[in-house]
């Protein structure tokens, strides 16, 4: 279960060729918007795999943790792609200690109680799925934000069926989720306005939360 896949970021980084480190810093911005704002607690980054460095640099301001998800630079150092996993732990913690969701990871054969060592498990299940064709793991979107119930019926599903979709197939209150999708897609626009006009993310992220942020979540 992934992050929607409509991804717009030619619309969002002002129409303009970018130097690769303003290219980067507007790919953050877009894709990793809500997280950055403390209104998500987590989100995956795709990057190539020789930018880890910078996206890290770019990122070390902004409060947020990273950790490598799963790369490809092993068979293709010249071409590879890595997937950062973004994320807040102040966010993610609930979300393991609530206790439908402990039981629903034990279900799918995790025994970790801590987040560091259940995402070494997570690593472990995604790498079987990119590189061996094993299933993917959707208890992936527990830690991206899903509701648990949108994430079971998307297993239960497979995927049809749905209420809705955005950011993710909505198999339960369904006006809550539309509002989360009104909300990511404002910080994300406006994140990546801010990027797009050459704003580092850790800057704009600053600006946003200074008071736009407020305002969004009132609407």
């Amino acid at each position: 279960m992934t992050e929607r896949s409509r991804e717009e970021r030619t619309e969002l980084t002002c129409g303009q060729p970018k130097r690769e480190g303003q290219c980067l810093n507007c790919q953050a911005a877009f894709q990793c918007a809500p997280v950055l704002l403390g209104i998500k607690p987590s989100n995956l980054l795709i990057i190539d795999s020789g930018s880890l460095p910078e996206a890290c640099r770019l990122l070390q301001d902004t409060s947020v943790r990273i950790t490598v998800l799963f790369g490809s630079w092993k068979r293709n150092s010249q071409g590879g792609k890595i997937v950062l996993f973004v994320y807040r732990p102040e966010l993610v913690d609930p979300i393991l200690r609530d206790q439908r969701v402990g039981e629903f990871l034990e279900s799918l054969g995790y025994q970790e109680k801590r987040l560091d060592l259940m995402l070494g498990r997570l690593k472990e299940r995604y790498a079987g799925c990119m590189e061996k064709r094993l299933p993917f793991p959707h208890e992936l979107g527990v830690l991206l934000g899903y509701p648990l119930e949108d994430v079971k019926g998307f297993m239960k599903y497979k995927g049809e069926n749905f209420l809705c979709s955005g950011y993710w197939k909505v198999y339960s209150n369904e006006n809550e989720a539309k509002r989360t999708f009104r909300l990511y897609d404002a910080v994300r626009r406006d994140l990546s306005c801010l990027a797009g006009q050459g704003m580092a993310v850790s800057e704009a992220v600053k600006c946003l939360r200074a008071g736009r942020l407020k305002e969004l979540a009132a609407g």
